[in-house]
């Protein structure tokens, strides 16, 4: 028997992709380990999303922020304290003067490649960042990438580093993303004002999702399809003030066009998924793209931009699309609202969704573990 930790203060759905990772690791380790000692160090934000009640697995509640000064004292202190035999750092964040064995999942290098917030272009936010990440990868047993892309680019870009250290496991929708009833679709667009038929975006508003690029190419589209509508939901990030600017400007040239939905509840996504014509990421990075697998698996058709990542995970069940290119959008938005495009891409979808599961991402991790703790 081990004990190991788990760093899990992005538990809380408020954190989006990096919290769904961490609920739904730790709920395929519940499943599949019964026999090593699991504490779970989360944030009182992350209380009320934490549900697991395996005998092996208990919290431990620390006030300890990502990426403050305490992440670099307290909680090194607590970790010192139990003697883990292992650390899993859910996040390239982590105390830089921790010494005993641990993995890290690295999810994406976008802050690498895309300093675009004053957070991030920020000189001295920029070292800390490059420091913190530089000696996770470095001082690491073991990292776990979430796609064969992004070992690539960690491989790449850490040249110095042993590339057979790293290992992949993907990640999975949760077990509510499925094909929704119709009645409870109905229910959900009168929730929230949706005018069918509708193309839907949910994701963080940050300059790499390309929003912007969306909403003007959807902006052409209209003129020959009057009676679509764009539907974006998702977390504004206070950041990018200027992006929500002019987000709301569209939304205000074309109230009948455009919807506004913010932050929308778990519960409420895989209606929304299951409802829309196409699900349209014409992201300009990304590390897995946890939302097309959402959307697949609600049998949602899929168009995507073209990165090596989303070909990956997707394969053959979506259009992809030059994410910089307003007429490959536009005419993707008029080949998916063709029936039998749209029925071929669902069957596809469904298939494909089916081989993520987090007991899976959990198997491929528990491995990655036991390399570690066998040495």
């Amino acid at each position: 028997m081990s004990k190991i930790a788990i760093d899990a203060r992005f538990l809380r759905k408020e954190t989006a992709g990096l919290g769904r990772y961490t609920r739904g690791l730790i709920s395929g380790l519940s499943k599949i380990d019964k026999a090593n000692q699991y504490t779970v160090f989360i944030t009182p934000d992350d209380e009320k999303d934490f549900i697991f009640s395996a005998p092996n697995i208990k919290k431990r509640v620390i006030n300890v922020p990502h990426y403050s000064y305490a992440e670099q004292t307290i909680f090194l202190s607590a970790l010192l304290k139990e003697k883990f035999d292992l650390v899993h750092f859910t996040n390239f964040n982590h105390p830089l003067l921790y010494r005993r064995p641990f993995v890290v999942t690295i999810h994406d290098l976008t802050m690498t490649f895309f300093q675009t917030g004053r957070k991030q272009q920020s000189r001295l936010r920029r070292l800390a960042y490059e420091a913190i990440m530089k000696h996770a990868v470095i001082a690491s047993k073991a990292i776990i990438a979430v796609s064969d892309s992004t070992k690539n680019d960690v491989a790449t870009h850490y040249s110095a580093i042993n590339k057979e250290k790293i290992f992949v496991t993907y990640e999975a929708a949760d077990e509510q993303f499925m094909v929704q009833d119709s009645k409870e679709i109905l229910k959900i667009i009168e929730k929230y004002g949706i005018q069918f038929p509708y193309f839907f975006f949910v994701g963080q508003w940050r300059p790499h999702k390309n929003l912007i690029k969306m909403l003007t190419a959807f902006e052409k589209f209209i003129k020959k399809n009057p009676t679509y509508s764009l539907v974006i939901a998702g977390k504004y990030d206070s950041e990018f003030a200027q992006l929500k600017e002019a987000v709301d400007r569209y939304a205000f040239l074309y109230p009948n066009n455009i919807k506004i939905l913010g932050f929308v509840p778990d519960e409420d996504l895989p209606k929304l998924f299951s409802g829309c014509s196409a699900f349209v990421f014409p992201s300009l990075s990304e590390g897995f793209g946890l939302p097309v697998i959402e959307a697949i698996a609600c049998g949602a058709p899929v168009i995507a931009s073209n990165l090596d990542v989303l070909k990956e995970i997707l394969d053959d069940s979506a259009l992809f699309v030059d994410a910089n290119s307003e007429d490959e959008l536009i005419n993707a938005m008029e080949t998916i609202i063709d029936f039998s495009v749209t029925e071929n891409l669902r069957r596809k979808g469904l298939l494909r969704a089916r081989g993520f599961t987090w007991e899976a991402t959990a198997k491929a991790t528990f491995n990655v573990y036991n390399k570690i703790l066998s040495r």
